[in-house]
């Protein structure tokens, strides 16, 4: 599941007590596991192994640039759906060519960036990544493109610039993954992808292009899921088009199966990868074996586990409503709570004899627990990480600890309210480092300048 667990009554990242961190950087705080993450990445790799599938991790679930490191150390490729993930990726120090760009709204300046550095808004601003700006850089290795309109305003970016743009066409199966309705993508009242039944005619369309490299087709159907049949189902449809592609006289060498397999919020919550893999791989080995690369689009499954967040707890209060715990940070730190009543497993850093948790369940037990709110200081009533929650006892001033807050904890935190975004740190072994300072004030007021000047050389 993770490296983040308990001895002797408190809670280690790996070999780090992790209330040594909250001394030293203060709350809130995001705290990654490499071994987690990279634990995640290999085992992926390896169920999978026999359709050798590109990886590309999706930044979207968490964009630091010494995240980004760590996995493309591993091998993976990248899934950005904006400029701005674009160029985080390239400030890591990865190659464009292992860069796949997904999303539903593409602007024309982004195409071109992604098309060529020379068009890439750090272009002027004189950062560096190993002693090199991003004017010379390629350009990417795949846009997953998402209508008919699209492919007319790439096919004519990559004119302008003098490329051939490689590109997937993203399809809708209308195929229910069976999770939260906000984060269901593949379903024909979503907004993402076109119909399925009009992919032939998209190739048709465009497949002779010069410009443009319509090299096959993608699907994303949502996050997270806990079973492979929404995946099998997806591509029962899918293989009958990319046949029908074919004999249309087309050549497709790409198919994208995405992403969206979950996450242990619970402890055992998700099948192994070696199930999804069971049922999947063999759908996908006679593609192989005419020559299509597949990839795939991890994000949460990654490195949601991979996280916790420290929040230290600045008041209790007995109420008619309950016993409230306000910690210093909420929905502002992460939001899922809030947005999807998303559960996520709170406890306290220290806690007593026959306390440590053997698992992280919805129904916890153990001696002395007591009905609880854990709520932050936002001025909102959705607040709240979690309600009527079984936990130890807590006093102001203790640190609690929210887990498999990896993914879409910091990627969506916000200012709101003016609290500062958050630190970041990373865990290997028995070492750590911040990889991402707490915010100031100053710097959230009045711009980073306030703080005295940044470098301008990003090390790769």
């Amino acid at each position: 599941m993770d490296d983040f667990s308990y001895t002797n009554g408190r809670l280690h990242a790996e070999g780090v007590p992790v209330d040594k961190i909250a001394s030293k950087v203060g709350t809130p705080t995001f705290v990654y596991s490499s071994a987690t993450l990279l634990g995640h990445y290999r085992r992926l790799a390896e169920a999978f192994a026999p359709v050798d599938p590109a990886i590309c991790f999706a930044v979207k679930s968490c964009g630091n640039p010494e995240i980004c490191r760590l996995v493309a150390g591993a091998g993976a490729g990248f899934d950005v759906v904006s400029v701005g993930e674009l160029e985080r990726v390239w400030l890591s120090g990865a190659p464009m060519s292992g860069v796949v760009f997904a999303g539903v709204g593409k602007r024309r300046d982004e195409m071109l960036a992604a098309l060529d550095g020379r068009y890439s808004p750090l272009a002027k601003s004189g950062v560096k990544v190993n002693g090199l700006g991003p004017e010379g850089r390629g350009p990417i290795g795949l846009f997953n493109v998402e209508s008919e309109q699209e492919l007319e305003v790439l096919e004519d970016a990559a004119r302008e610039v003098g490329v051939v743009a490689s590109a997937t066409l993203r399809v809708n199966p209308d195929v229910d993954a069976r999770t939260h309705r906000h984060t269901t993508t593949g379903k024909r009242e979503n907004k993402f992808g076109i119909d399925l039944a009009r992919a032939p005619a998209a190739f048709d369309r465009f497949g002779d292009s010069p410009h443009l490299n319509l090299r096959g087709l993608h699907m994303h159907l949502g996050s997270p899921i806990y079973s492979p049949d929404p995946y099998t189902e997806a591509l029962e449809r899918i293989l009958v088009r990319i046949d029908e592609i074919e004999r249309n006289g087309h050549r497709v060498d790409r198919l994208n199966i995405g992403g969206g397999i979950g996450a242990d919020y619970e402890t055992g919550s998700t099948p192994s990868y070696a199930s999804y893999a069971e049922r999947i791989v063999p759908m996908l080995l006679p593609l192989v074996g005419r020559g299509v690369k597949i990839l795939m689009e991890p994000g949460r499954t990654l490195i949601a586990n991979a996280g916790v967040l420290l929040v230290r707890v600045e008041y209790v209060k007995e109420t008619s409503g309950g016993r409230f715990v306000v910690c210093d940070a909420g929905m502002n730190a992460l939001i899922r709570p809030a947005l999807y009543d998303a559960f996520h497993f709170v406890w306290p850093v220290r806690v007593g004899e026959g306390q440590a948790p053997t698992r992280r369940s919805k129904k916890p037990e153990g001696p002395g627990l007591v009905p609880s709110h854990v709520v932050g200081p936002v001025c909102e009533s959705a607040d709240a990480f979690i309600r009527d929650w079984p936990m130890p006892p807590v006093e102001r001033g203790d640190l609690l600890a929210v887990f498999s807050a990896g993914a879409y904890g910091m990627s969506m935190a916000s200012t709101y309210n003016d609290h500062p975004l958050p630190a970041e740190v990373l865990v290997d072994k028995d070492s750590w480092r911040t990889i991402r300072a707490r915010q100031s004030v100053a710097a959230m007021l009045l711009g980073p300048e306030a703080c005295g000047p940044q470098p301008a050389e990003a090390t790769a």
